[in-house]
C-alpha cells in the first residue's frame, strides 16, 4: 500500500554451540571463551583447542565480565536446550531472523553442532 509504514526487518547474531550432550557442549564452548577472551586482552590468534577444566579461573574479573558481556545471545547445550533458548529468544526480541555462529575449534565438531541445531529446528 502506498504511504503504509512497514515494520523493518529484523536480524540477531547469536552464538552457538550444539551436542550430544549438555558436557560435551559446554567443553566445545570453551575455544568460544577462549576467543572472546583473546579480543578482550588484545592477544588475537588461531582458534584454540578447548582447555581442559574452567578456562576463566585465570582471567581478572574484568576480563571475566567483559567476555560475559560479549557472549551475553549465547545458547549452549543439547539440541533441545539450544531450540528452546533461541524460540525463548525470537519470541523475547520479536526478530524475523536469527543469524548463528558456531566457533568448535576442531571442524567435525563445529559441522556437528550445526547439523544438530538444523535438525532441531526443523523439528
Amino acid at each position: 500500500r502506498v504511504g503504509a509504514i512497514e515494520r523493518p526487518h529484523t536480524m540477531a547474531a547469536v552464538n552457538v554451540m550444539v551436542a550430544d550432550t549438555e558436557a560435551e557442549a559446554r567443553h566445545l564452548w570453551g575455544s568460544t571463551l577462549q576467543r572472546f577472551h583473546s579480543i578482550v586482552t588484545g592477544r588475537r590468534g588461531a582458534l584454540q583447542p578447548p582447555a581442559e577444566g574452567e578456562v576463566t579461573t585465570a582471567w581478572s574479573p574484568a576480563e571475566r565480565a567483559a567476555v560475559e558481556q560479549m557472549t551475553s545471545c549465547s545458547f549452549v547445550g543439547t539440541p533441545t536446550q539450544v531450540r528452546e533458548g533461541l524460540h525463548e529468544f525470537v519470541r523475547h526480541t520479536g526478530v524475523d531472523e536469527v543469524i548463528v555462529a558456531s566457533s568448535a575449534h576442531a571442524t567435525a565438531a563445529r559441522r556437528r553442532s550445526l547439523e544438530l541445531l538444523a535438525q532441531a529446528w526443523a523439528a
